[in-house]
């Protein structure tokens, strides 16, 4: 029967995990992550790049990426690294392990010790073996404009209609469907899944079955990176499909981000590899590396997509309010930036992120997404500088990833290697439990913050503190938390209940809430200064002087502020002068 794309709601069946095997599709991200970290530093060091020419040779460079492929002597297929060689490579095991799932159709537990015990061996620099499926076709080098945690938050997408809605809002005509079969593990800074995606390219139609983790750390040294691992793994409920045009492709990949010598700057590694068995000179190879490439130099967009659901979850949150508060905000007569008084000819409306009242000119149009498409929404300019400036997982305590568990050394005694084992199990934890997350919000709700988007395929966690990676799907009810339509960047405790206040007139009232909110915004952004200048000693004598964007925007509300303070002060004593006269 010929299948018609995108296929219905509900296609692949849920699906639960044992907590094996999901301990085991945490270790071995883990270990992807931890080995192309040390692959990274190998290669570039200090910022320099130490890529050697005679191993990689550069193959495109667009903007500030550049995308090397591997040297090679035995041919044009070992040149591109598609086939690694005989009896190394895992893809020949992932094959034979695919015709035999289909033949025998084998339980889960089967299935995983298959999965797992068929990892390449081959060998690191250090002589560890290398758990990726695939030897690295392409290295990827460079740097994009932006942070490490929006890069991270444009490539977390954890529901299927997310990924859907970001690849038609950016523009990528090569997807044709793509699900999310299960969330394994999620948290605000980091999300673990099994995802399917069919895609459009040179060669033909191509899909592959992976494991997606993403989100952003912290390692040894206290040095913050974050990270994207895409690695193709069986799953039994995504067999392949029995129509002809469709290649099932292996993936692997890993991305490393790490903040680069400037502020604006991102440092990105990359090593993978997308393997369809295709011959290196025909259009299925051709379409195999360029599907490659375009993994590393499609970054720069993720950038836009990050900004976009910002905007998104900010819109979102307040499109409520709007509704209630715009008859007694559309009657202000001052914009809330600049403070002009509206004349015959000038506009006026309420940004759509923070409810202002704003003229023409501190008013700005951007385009966002929702779930009927593109739209476009007025912002303000203080709120565009918040959406560019601050951290998505602002407040976030971030994870380290778990160390991987030392072999015993050859030739100790039992006495020995019993007393070790004691001493190592009361200080490290469980590896199942290496989170130090301290969120306890469900998948739902996260996603919930921004569009309400929900997912049949998605499994519900009760927390990182909690979470026993046991992969099983559990409900709560609904007096733990309150779904609260909020992203992490604009997540704040509820204000505590103030005295009714009564005003004098219409303008004094609407002049002091708007004096109310600039005073929380400004406290907002210094108790996110204190935060990151709180290890630095005091020094009574300097005052920082602010660099970026958000500083000189803050300095310049402080003055103003401060202005109309001394000026409401001066009428006062005019006004008291002029009634004892």
């Amino acid at each position: 029967m010929q299948l018609r794309f995108p296929l219905p709601a509900g296609y692949f069946a849920k699906f639960d995990l044992l907590p094996d095997e999901v301990q085991e599709h945490r270790l071995l991200a883990s270990d992807i992550i931890r080995e192309t970290k040390r692959e990274f530093d190998r290669y570039v060091k200090n910022g320099r790049n130490r890529i050697d020419s005679r191993v990689w040779k550069l193959a495109k460079s667009k903007d500030q990426l550049h995308c090397y492929r591997r040297r090679g002597t035995e041919g044009s297929a070992h040149q591109l690294g598609l086939h690694s060689g005989s009896g190394t490579s895992r893809h020949d095991a992932y094959a034979a392990h695919s015709s035999h799932l289909s033949l025998s159709s084998p339980s889960p537990s089967e299935h995983s010790d298959l999965t797992f015990s068929a990892l390449s061996m081959r060998s690191t620099n250090d002589g560890e073996p290398s758990r990726k499926s695939i030897q690295p076709l392409v290295i990827g080098y460079g740097v994009v404009h932006g942070t490490v945690d929006d890069l991270v938050y444009g490539l977390y997408q954890s529901s299927t209609d997310e990924m859907k809605t970001l690849a038609s809002y950016l523009g990528d005509d090569s997807l044709i469907d793509c699900a999310v079969l299960k969330t394994i593990r999620q948290t605000r800074t980091s999300y673990l899944g099994l995802k399917w995606k069919l895609s459009r390219t040179v060669g033909g139609n191509r899909d592959c079955c992976y494991m997606e983790y993403v989100g952003v750390s912290e390692d040894a040294k206290g040095q913050h990176f974050g990270y994207h691992v895409l690695e193709s793994v069986p799953v039994y409920n995504c067999p392949h499909f029995e129509d002809n045009s469709i290649v099932r492709a292996n993936v692997s990949f890993c991305f490393i981000f790490r903040p680069g010598k400037l502020a604006d700057q991102v440092e990105v590694f990359m090593q993978g590899a997308y393997d369809s068995s295709s011959d290196v000179l025909t259009a299925g190879g051709v379409g195999d590396f360029r599907s490659t490439m375009d993994m590393l130099f499609n970054l720069p967009s993720t950038m836009v997509g990050a900004e976009a659901k910002k905007i998104s979850a900010m819109v979102a949150k307040q499109s409520s309010a709007l509704l209630s508060a715009s008859s007694t905000r559309q009657s202000s007569h001052h914009c809330f930036i600049c403070r002009a008084r509206w004349g015959l000819l000038s506009s006026h409306s309420n940004c759509q992120t923070c409810g202002a009242v704003i003229c023409s000119k501190c008013r700005i149009r951007v385009v966002t997404f929702s779930r009927r498409g593109k739209i476009k929404v007025a912002c303000c300019k203080m709120c565009m500088v918040m959406v560019r400036d601050q951290s998505p997982f602002a407040g976030e305590e971030l994870e380290q990833q778990p160390a991987r568990p030392k072999q015993p050394v050859a030739g100790e005694t039992r006495l020995s290697l019993s007393s070790n084992c004691n001493s190592v199990s009361a200080k490290q934890p469980d590896p199942t439990n290496a989170s130090v997350s301290t969120m306890s919000l469900t998948d739902s709700e996260y996603s919930a913050s921004y569009q309400s988007w929900h997912s049949s395929s998605m499994s519900s966690m009760p927390s990182d503190r909690g979470d026993s990676f046991d992969g099983s799907s559990s409900t709560f009810s609904s007096s733990v938390l309150s779904v609260d339509r909020k992203m992490p960047a604009v997540l704040e405790r509820p204000p505590p209940p103030r005295a009714p206040v009564t005003y004098q007139s219409e303008q004094q009232r609407q002049y002091e809430q708007q004096q109310l909110q600039m005073q929380q915004f400004l406290m907002r952004q210094r108790m996110k200064q204190n935060v990151h200048i709180a290890g630095a000693p005091p020094i009574p004598s300097q005052r920082p002087q602010p660099t970026t964007r958000e500083g000189l925007y803050n300095k310049m509300l402080e003055l103003r502020v401060q202005a109309e303070r001394a000026y409401d002060l001066t009428n006062q004593n005019a006004s008291m002068i002029n009634s004892q006269r």
